[in-house]
């Protein structure tokens, strides 16, 4: 192994050693950690270095979240700890209740923005401003996520599968009611995937809308 602790303290740093190493990593991330030559040569310091990087990969990935790509899994909407990496990282629910593998498919392509609405599509082909990615079937601006799924009403079978599923909703125990449904979208989906009897629902409710839009409609 390359170099030691005392090497590293005698150079200053400045000598090539793997504990240079880890001061270089743990200064170029996103969130740098601070490095302190002190926590090396103590167990306790050494677990409580640790610590600092699992909450600097925490506030990645709270960041990385957080982009417009991915309303629905929007940390700050979820609860999410921005510091705390088994928060950021929790298992959803619905990769459990959901057993049909296509639905969940379906549900993890939406919320991973691999899913065929156009403000995603025409992202990837080049650039269009977001408010000039139209929804093919109504006259909104944004063809989104929330839009298609919650709002869009120029396609009589994205409606009556939309109905079908809202109808699961109000007839669940201690459910949301439509209206808040359709008021507070984003919270709704969250509400759903956390939600036992209608996480299957709303999966199917995807996976079935995901074949109302082909990709080469927006092609």
């Amino acid at each position: 192994m390359r170099g030691s602790i005392a090497d590293y303290r005698e150079f200053g740093g400045r000598k090539k050693t793997w504990i240079g190493d880890i001061a270089t990593v743990l200064g170029r991330l996103k969130h740098p950690v601070q490095f302190d030559i002190e926590l090396m040569e103590t167990t306790e310091g050494i677990e409580r270095l640790i610590k600092e990087v699992e909450r600097s990969s925490a506030r990645r990935l709270y960041d990385e979240l957080s982009s417009s790509r991915f309303p629905p899994l929007n940390p700050a909407a979820r609860g999410v700890r921005p510091d705390d990496l088994d928060s950021v990282c929790r298992m959803w629910k619905y990769l459990r209740t959901v057993v049909v593998s296509a639905h969940r498919r379906a549900l993890t392509r939406l919320l991973c923005a691999d899913h065929p609405f156009a403000v995603e599509q025409l992202r990837r082909k080049t650039y269009v401003p977001r408010d000039c990615r139209p929804c093919r079937y109504c006259d909104a601006e944004t063809e989104t996520e929330i839009h298609v799924l919650l709002e869009c009403g120029g396609l009589d079978d994205l409606v009556v599968r939309r109905e079908e599923f809202l109808g699961v909703v109000g007839v669940t125990p201690d459910s949301l009611s439509r209206a808040q449904c359709l008021a507070e979208p984003l919270d709704a989906i969250n509400y759903f995937l956390e939600h036992d009897t209608l996480a299957p629902a709303f999966a199917k409710y995807v996976y079935d809308v995901f074949k109302l839009f082909p990709l080469s409609i927006v092609e």
